[in-house]
């Protein structure tokens, strides 16, 4: 179901065209002209500036594949990995004139963003590595294009997609190059990704998906973006991004952060810029425990992997490259059925068992309102029945018409996609009440230590005793040293309560015992 709905996603592309004209098309309802008035918190000012904000939570080290999917990308949560890039020959060697001297440099052609300030209209313009190195520094541009190939040994794959399941599934690996300055639309990604930053900083902004996808919609779903200016956020315009709750993240030099499927986002850079990001499809059959994933503390480079946009066609076997957009397949769908009308229970029963989209979806009560918000927009007469006035009418609706219905049928999808992810946890929680304690497979750290030799350790003689003690010893030692320092400590307290008693008044006071317990 994952690949169907990416590509079902992309296959939207030239079907919709920028949407103007006053209507709102973003905010997931109406707008009352009156709004204008009253200027709402944070109107023409930047994306989030007055807005709550939470901070995405920050690991010290890189876990292991299973927890980082059963506690990330299972619960759709976005989480800083601290120092993680620093893991890469990267974050040391690639200054300008490093990466300048590499042959490959000379030959490798990449494409080139022509504004700094995201703009999907704006063209990009080719050419070749060197060339950039030379003029990015005092041009309008930025680099974003995959990692070129002679670069990817330097980039090592992010410890927790170290799986054997995972490795199959990562797509591509882009590579970001700027001066600073840059700012990305607001927009989601198809697919999860790990950003790792090499040099720079980033500031980031987040949307929960799940939470607003019924509030604020993306008007450029053929691009997963939306048309927003981030500088001067226009709150009539765009009523879906009022009384929002963002996520932020600032990412240092070194940093890695795990961007989850489908949160909008919208991304900053500080200073000369570099970042690497993984592109991931998480649709694993299997929570990846260490008897799936086999050996997880392999250091893999990206030059190690075979990336999906590369494999031979069978990869995305189910895409196909004119697949019709949602609407023209859901009225094939309809139309296969061969009956006169529809009422909106039957086009919710199509919808349950015929939709190929939506196949193993467990129906809710979610799913019922946006089969009836579906079936509103395609009932046309506004009779109460689908029928034969209603599908020739169809052919002739606008754009904003399709984008409407083809976000519902979307949304139906990632529900059950959700679905399949609790049910995957559901399964996994199961099998772990099975197996033992010991089972729990330690997190990958991100410093590496060799283990020592004690015999090679130049220990004092008390010392090197005392690590070669039995655990029962060890025991029986700690236990006393806690008891001798409990006694100590009594003795202490007595002799200073003595003391006080035998001078009470010697600061100036009348005697009263000032001393506060913590």
């Amino acid at each position: 179901m994952i690949l169907q709905r990416v590509f079902y996603s992309l296959a939207l592309v030239g079907i919709f065209k920028v949407v103007t004209g006053g209507r709102s098309s973003t905010g997931g309802s109406k707008v009352d002209p009156s709004d204008g008035a009253v200027p709402w918190p944070g109107h023409l000012e930047p994306l989030g500036a007055k807005a709550v904000k939470k901070t995405v939570p920050v690991l010290e080290s890189f876990p292991s594949p299973k927890t980082f999917y059963v506690d990330y990308i299972l619960a759709s949560l976005p989480v800083v990995f601290q120092n993680g890039a620093k893991l890469s020959p990267a974050f040391k060697t690639w200054s300008d004139r490093d990466l300048g001297l590499r042959p490959e440099a000379e030959t490798t052609l990449i494409d080139v963003e022509t504004r700094k300030k995201e703009d999907r209209k704006q063209p990009t313009q080719r050419m070749k590595f060197t060339e950039f190195l030379e003029r990015y520094e005092t041009e309008d541009e930025y680099m974003v294009d995959s990692l070129p190939e002679f670069l990817r040994g330097d980039v090592i794959v992010p410890p927790p997609l170290v799986c054997d399941e995972i490795l199959q599934r990562i797509a591509d690996v882009v590579m970001w190059f700027s001066s600073g300055g840059t700012k990305s639309l607001l927009h989601n990604d198809d697919t999860d990704n790990i950003n790792c930053l090499f040099s720079g900083q980033k500031e980031i902004l987040f949307l929960n998906y799940t939470q607003y996808r019924h509030q604020f919609h993306l008007d450029h779903p053929e691009g997963s973006y939306s048309s927003v200016d981030v500088d001067k956020v226009d709150m009539i315009k765009y009523p879906g991004l009022r009384n929002v709750e963002f996520y932020k993240a600032k990412l240092f030099p070194g940093d890695c952060i795990y961007i989850p499927y489908k949160w909008m986002h919208q991304v900053n850079s500080i200073g000369r810029n570099i970042a690497v990001n993984v592109w991931f499809d998480h649709s694993c059959e299997h929570v990846p425990t260490p008897e799936i994933c086999g050996a997880t503390d392999r250091k893999l480079s990206i030059a190690d992997v075979q990336l999906g946009m590369e494999k031979p066609l069978g990869f995305v076997e189910d895409f196909e490259e004119d697949a019709p957009p949602l609407d023209k397949e859901l009225v094939k769908t309809l139309r296969n059925e061969k009956l006169s009308h529809f009422s909106q229970q039957d086009f919710t029963v199509v919808l349950q068992k015929r939709f190929p989209m939506l196949n193993g979806l467990i129906w809710t009560d979610e799913c019922d309102e946006l089969s009836q918000e579906a079936f509103g927009l395609m009932d046309l007469t506004k009779d109460g029945i689908l029928d034969k006035e209603d599908f020739t009418r169809l052919k002739d609706m606008d754009d904003i018409f399709r984008f409407q219905l083809d976000s519902k049928l979307l949304m139906l999808s990632d529900i059950g996609h959700e679905q399949q992810v609790q049910e995957r946890l559901r399964l996994y929680e199961m099998d772990m009440k099975k197996k033992p304690a010991a089972y729990e497979d330690p997190n990958v750290q991100i410093h590496h230590v060799e283990p020592l030799n004690l015999d090679d350790i130049d220990w004092g003689d008390d010392e090197k005793k005392d690590v070669k003690k039995t655990d029962g010893e060890k025991k029986k030692d700690g236990v006393k040293k806690e008891e001798k320092k409990v006694e100590d400590s009594q003795k202490e307290e007595k002799k200073s309560a003595d003391e006080e008693i035998k001078h009470p008044e010697e600061d100036g006071d009348s005697g009263v015992d000032l001393r506060v317990e913590l």
